[in-house]
């Protein structure tokens, strides 16, 4: 079962990867909905909700929710989704705010508030293998699109001591690709 949810979200992923560097223009939100749509298709067992712009904005600050459920447990991720900029500061994208506040405070008081876990998906296309947070396994970042960390290790780094340019590979360096979710092994 591993490998079929391994296959299945690094698959996407490489893909995302490819549409950046062929269409670099493409948007965050197109990205997301078809990336939503082709996990819930190849791996139904992966729940999904997606929230409106009103919803994102007043409640959730977050795209979407993901609920991974067995017998005797479930957990729910909260994900905010950003397209990073290459060779560019990403702060504005990170620091997005509205009438309702900060929208990484949103997510990261909302998903407490939920009992679930705040993070942000990236959506980029580096050249090489960047370097990532899973060490250990080598390359698993090449050909990857999709890169996930944790909302308050960014918060922490970008905006609790004050604004701090927020460079892709900075970012990467605070992600692990999407599929490490459940391919790459934890060590003791």
């Amino acid at each position: 079962m591993v490998n079929k949810f391994c296959e299945g979200i690094s698959s996407a992923s490489s893909y995302v990867h490819g549409w950046i560097k062929k269409q670099p223009s493409v948007g965050e939100e197109s990205i997301t909905d078809w990336f939503l749509f082709k996990l819930s298709e190849d791996l139904p067992e992966i729940k999904y909700r997606k929230f409106n712009r009103h919803q994102e904005a007043k409640v959730t600050g977050a795209d979407w929710e993901w609920w991974f459920v067995d017998e005797k447990s479930a957990l729910c991720l909260r994900i905010q989704a950003k397209k990073l900029k290459s060779d560019s500061d990403n702060y504005s994208g990170l620091a997005r705010t509205n009438r309702y506040g900060l929208q990484i405070e949103k997510l990261m008081s909302d998903a407490k508030a939920k009992n679930s876990i705040p993070f942000y998906a990236f959506y980029y296309a580096p050249d090489d293998s960047p370097t990532v947070m899973c060490g250990g396994n080598e390359n698993s970042g090449r050909n990857q699109g999709v890169f996930i960390s944790y909302a308050q290790s960014v918060y922490d780094e970008f905006f609790e001591n004050g604004r701090v340019e927020a460079k892709s590979d900075r970012l990467l360096e605070l992600s692990n690709p999407i599929k490490c979710l459940v391919c790459c092994k934890v060590s003791p």
